[in-house]
């Protein structure tokens, strides 16, 4: 029987590299519908990667159960930067997909998956692609939401596309996120 002459130790434990939280601007009476809306986002320390939104949804003309397809662009700056509100070309699509309707003050969940960088300014706009009915509820008032990650702040109700807006108004959303616990590379 040989023997070696080294001892090993093994440590074990669970790990995961990101951290996961949600920021929400509530999903509650009273709201104004219109059919789209913009909102700036900003990070307070490192990236995030945001994996859904819930959003609420009109269900006068969208009932419990009704699907419908909804863009979700982003642009570093802001939706009140000159031309942000008309212009297609100053954003970047980062999301096209279905919401099934949960109904009014209900959270209706939009996968859209994106990169916010540490320290940054964005303008994120919910663009539900259906004619321009009411569809996307917000508070009347231009508030502000912040958490020790990000921080919200009211923006616009739109026509779809693009089109005539809003301002002083704040969507009701939620924002669920990733924040990541480990930014360096591993040792070894």
């Amino acid at each position: 029987v040989s023997q070696s002459r080294y001892s090993f130790k093994y440590y074990v434990s669970s790990f995961s590299d990101f951290e996961r939280a949600m920021l929400t601007t509530g999903l509650n009476a009273p709201a104004y519908g219109y059919p789209s809306s913009m909102f700036d986002i900003r990070t307070t320390g490192g990236d995030i990667t945001v994996d859904s939104l819930g959003i609420n949804i009109y269900d006068v003309n969208f009932s419990a159960g009704t699907s419908l397809d909804v863009e979700v662009w982003l642009r570093k700056g802001s939706w009140s930067d000159p031309g942000a509100t008309s212009t297609q070309s100053m954003w970047t699509k980062v999301y096209t997909g279905p919401v099934i309707s949960a109904g009014s003050s209900k959270r209706s969940t939009l996968k859209a998956s994106f990169t916010l960088q540490g320290g940054q300014q964005y303008a994120v706009y919910v663009n539900p692609t259906v004619t321009g009915s009411n569809t996307i509820l917000a508070k009347l008032g231009s508030f502000t939401y912040q958490n020790s990650d990000i921080i919200m702040s009211g923006g616009t109700l739109n026509q779809i596309n693009f089109g005539a807006f809003f301002s002083g108004y704040t969507i009701e959303t939620e924002v669920f996120y990733k924040k990541y616990l480990c930014v360096s590379a591993p040792d070894s």
